[in-house]
């Protein structure tokens, strides 16, 4: 069965539970609520095969602009990347807006997203 979240967008997970708890991290990042993260590691615990929680937390780590962060970064695009062959667009635009913001070029992952929106 096909699951979409709040925005209406497909997930490419077949996990009711995943889908829901990355539902929840997504809307929970969107309103700067703290719990995001854990909703992510709930979707990712839930289907380890489900690129989308693992994309958002890296941006959102990313965002904390701290190199703290960067081997996670690194580990959860790893862990995403061999997901990617068949994953939506949307799941492709994230991963690299993610990987090029990552690599020092924050315009060009801005862009990546933009283009996808646009």
């Amino acid at each position: 069965m096909p699951h979409n979240d709040h925005y209406g967008f497909d997930l490419s997970t077949s996990s009711a539970e995943a889908a829901a708890a990355y539902d929840r991290g997504a809307r929970s990042f969107v309103a700067w609520r703290a719990d995001a993260m854990g909703h992510l590691d709930a979707a990712i615990a839930a289907d380890p095969d489900f690129a989308m929680p693992k994309l958002l937390k890296a941006w959102i780590l990313h965002a904390a602009r701290t190199h703290r962060f960067t081997p996670a970064v690194h580990g959860l695009l790893a862990d995403a990347e061999p997901l990617l062959a068949d994953a939506s667009p949307r799941e492709r635009a994230l991963a690299a807006s993610v990987r090029t913001a990552h690599h020092g070029d924050l315009q060009g992952g801005v862009a990546v997203l933009e283009t996808f929106l646009a």
